[in-house]
């Protein structure tokens, strides 16, 4: 359901739009867990999922994968 949404968002959505997806998806799961997961501290997760932010790639990355997502580029 996660991914889903996120790949939703990632096709038509602005980079706000997908940082907005992907906080709303961290939320879901717990601040606390993610940073646990992501290695992350909260603080740098909620900085990283602020709208208006241009947060490292390999930040979300990090938040990506620890919800079960994949990045993949197709034709």
């Amino acid at each position: 359901m996660r991914t889903e949404y996120l790949n939703m968002v990632l096709k038509d959505g602005d980079e706000d739009e997908i940082l907005r997806a992907l906080s709303h998806i961290a939320r879901s799961i717990g601040m606390t867990n993610l940073a646990k997961s992501t290695g992350l501290t909260r603080a740098s997760l909620y900085k990283t999922l602020t709208v208006g932010k241009h947060p490292r790639f390999g930040s979300v990355l990090k938040v990506i994968r620890a919800f079960g997502g994949k990045m993949e580029v197709a034709e």
